[in-house]
């Protein structure tokens, strides 16, 4: 644990994600202050609270704010301002929500006296010690904590935030890809569990090769692969002829305007 890490945060909403972050934080991120979770969720929260020793369960939220130093909120848009407004926060205090399309001057007016706001993406690998998260506004001590299991990006844009906020809603996509290329495989005749591991670990290596690279040469790495004739030539062909990039450029673009018109 750093010196600069919190003796205490609090989890305002079980969901998930509030579960990735909290194994992520005591399994890969060294941290050893207390953790508090509400009684909501309440398979979650107890699945918690046997597995970590610094879990402990409340039975409300304003029991969580009055016992942490940094209060996450974890709860879903459009339940976030009421949460907040039946709270009490000290000015000593920092809250960092996890919530998507809620500025961070709206939280700020909401939890006053709160002292620092933050907003912050994480994704469901931070369970297992791994991914992107994006910070706004830049934090010193919230990114070396999450640094440790993760990969920290300061933003001092909320606009440049929000961009993270619509890339990652490629997930879904993404897994759905990864299953294709597995049940194509199984259809070979292969048994479905070779299959997957094949298939996962393929993209597992791809995605490892892309965060070694520079801007520059991740931007090279698909042409790096097409051989004149060649199988990936063949299925890059096909795919830019359907459009596909285009169509996924596009999507981002309306996910985009979508955060931007409620931020």
């Amino acid at each position: 644990m750093s010196e600069s890490d919190p003796q205490s945060i609090g989890f305002i909403g079980t969901g998930a994600i509030a579960e990735a972050v909290i194994t992520g934080l005591n399994l890969h991120g060294d941290f050893v202050g207390e953790i508090f979770v509400s009684q909501r969720s309440e398979a979650r929260s107890r699945r918690l609270s046997d597995r970590f020793a610094n879990v402990g369960i409340e039975t409300d939220n304003q029991s969580i704010v009055d016992g942490s130093q940094w209060v996450f909120l974890c709860v879903l848009p459009e339940h976030a301002r009421d949460v907040i407004q039946q709270l009490d926060f000290r000015n000593d205090q920092t809250l960092i929500s996890l919530v998507a399309a809620f500025p961070v001057a709206e939280l700020a007016v909401l939890a006053a006296p709160v002292a620092r706001v933050h907003r912050i993406i994480p994704l469901p690998p931070i369970e297992h010690g791994v991914g992107p998260l994006p910070i706004y506004p830049p934090n010193s001590e919230i990114a070396a904590l999450f640094n440790r299991c993760g990969h920290a990006l300061e933003i001092d844009n909320e606009d440049h935030f929000s961009a993270f906020s619509a890339a990652s809603s490629v997930m879904a996509a993404h897994h759905r890809l990864t299953a294709t290329i597995a049940a194509w495989i199984e259809n070979q005749g292969l048994p479905p569990e070779v299959a997957a591991d094949y298939a996962s670990h393929m993209v597992h290596s791809l995605a490892e090769l892309e965060t070694r690279c520079s801007a520059e040469e991740l931007n090279s790495l698909a042409h790096d692969c097409l051989t004149e004739g060649g199988l990936n030539e063949q299925v890059m062909s096909e795919l830019q002829k359907a459009g596909w990039f285009e169509k996924l450029t596009r999507r981002l673009d309306r996910i985009a305007v979508r955060l931007l018109a409620v931020d």
